[in-house]
């Protein structure tokens, strides 16, 4: 059974450990760090942050991570606001981003720390 679960190991022998040090450690400062890395890892192309509208955080299902929505498109669809943008969530492998179309719904974000800021927008008529 070693040997079995020997075999299934990387053989590079490559580990990447952190040797980050951190001066008069702060927890709130550590935990906003460790979420701009997170946003950025998932954060949308250039070309899609350009042209995104606003900005959406959901909850999770069913306990699971909350997502971010940068929202691209907003249309109504026989009475329901659809929305079409790149969805941010976390997987098993880290988090992970990609085009979507659903729900509108989630608390406003103004973007700050780790998440991209949206360009500026002229204003509406």
């Amino acid at each position: 059974l070693n040997r079995r679960l020997n075999g299934l190991l990387p053989t590079s022998g490559n580990v990447a450990f952190s040797d980050k040090h951190y001066e008069n450690p702060n927890l709130n400062d550590i935990i906003s760090r460790a979420q701009a890395d997170y946003y950025k890892a998932a954060a949308p192309p250039p070309s899609v942050l350009a042209k995104a509208i606003a900005v959406v955080k959901q909850r999770g299902v069913l306990l699971g991570p909350p997502a971010v929505l940068y929202i691209l498109k907003r249309q109504r669809v026989l009475g329901f606001e659809i929305c079409t943008g790149w969805y941010v969530t976390q997987t098993a492998t880290g988090p992970q981003g990609g085009y979507t179309v659903g729900t509108c719904k989630g608390e406003a974000v103004i973007p700050s720390g780790g998440l991209p800021t949206l360009p500026p927008r002229p204003p509406g008529p």
